[in-house]
């Protein structure tokens, strides 16, 4: 019980600070908008590019079902899975430090997957995700460089997320199971072994491990990454229309570029509650690569922010 009221205040401790800081963060975007700013933006809208991002985000999703179902055998279906996405994507959002991220494994576990498969379906799934990301964003500046200020830095922390992504997938893909069995055999030599505490530990590790054979499989891994790329090119494209829909006139590549940063942002576990800030803050980075004002900076992005809560609480 003191445990668990430890751990409580610690992490009420980190909500209020991050939220705190977030809500700052969100103030100092507004106090960057002149209602004339937003006036213009909300003038130049055009719906039937929203209507289009919304269709391109809800293919996302339909892709996300598929690999998810892919990863698991075909064991849940597809029509439950996709209601499972829309549900992860709405508490991903609105939750903080990534807890959306339980409510995959909650309802994936109440249709009798269990917890090791579960567990290791999600983490290769984001493992694959964030070098699908990494791949579209360093293409991204690979074609807009050129009026990009400190593109070499920005080339640099591509790679070095994409070899960490690398690093990442071929660890829990291919060695996991090997280094669960090193990590045993080492504390076996120990008394510390006995307790039946770690021994169930190193079960749901087993477990997990082994959940990622279905990566594994002859063609399987291909075909999920392939689905991993193809779900967020389809949501770079969302992002495309959006900022297309609100009058910015920036090429493909530009776009992908800016849009990088709020993906990129979402991936931090200090996203929270709705990614309060933090989401208008990166647009704004973004944006003033290419020279766009700072007021129109911080309108796009809050109206942007508006389209894609929208969007995710609809579906």
């Amino acid at each position: 019980s003191k445990i668990q009221k430890g751990w409580g205040m610690r992490n009420f401790k980190k909500l209020f600070f991050f939220g705190i800081a977030s809500f700052l963060v969100f103030l100092a975007v507004v106090r960057q908008v002149d209602i004339a700013d937003i006036t213009g933006v909300l003038k130049s809208l055009d719906w039937r590019f929203s209507v289009a991002a919304f269709l391109l985000y809800f293919a996302a999703n339909i892709l996300r079902a598929f690999r998810f179902d892919l990863i698991l055998g075909n064991r849940i279906g597809f029509w439950p899975f996709l209601k499972i996405v829309f549900f992860q994507n709405f508490y991903g959002a609105f939750l903080p430090f990534r807890l959306g991220e339980l409510s995959y494994i909650h309802m994936v576990n109440k249709n009798n997957i269990n917890i090791g498969h579960n567990i290791a379906s999600l983490i290769g799934a984001r493992v694959l995700d964030l070098l699908s990301i990494i791949i579209i964003f360093a293409t991204a500046l690979l074609f807009s460089y050129q009026g990009i200020l400190g593109a070499g830095n920005l080339f640099l922390l591509a790679a070095g997320l994409m070899l960490a992504g690398i690093i990442l997938g071929v660890i829990f893909i291919f060695y996991s199971r090997n280094i669960v069995n090193f990590l045993e055999n080492l504390l076996r030599k120990t008394r510390f072994y006995d307790r039946g505490a770690v021994q169930y530990f190193f079960e749901r590790l087993k477990e997990i491990a082994d959940g990622f054979l279905n990566f594994k499989k002859e063609k399987s891994l291909l075909k999920i990454f392939t689905l991993s790329l193809a779900v967020w090119i389809s949501i770079y494209l969302s992002g495309f229309m959006l900022i297309r829909g609100i009058g910015i006139e920036l090429n493909l590549w530009q776009t992908f570029f800016v849009y990088g940063f709020p993906i990129l942002i979402g991936l931090t576990p200090f996203f929270i509650f709705g990614g309060l800030g933090a989401y208008e803050g990166s647009v704004i980075f973004g944006l003033l690569f290419f020279g766009i004002s700072r007021g129109t900076a911080a309108a796009v992005g809050l109206i942007l922010h508006a389209q894609e809560l929208l969007f995710i609480v609809v579906l």
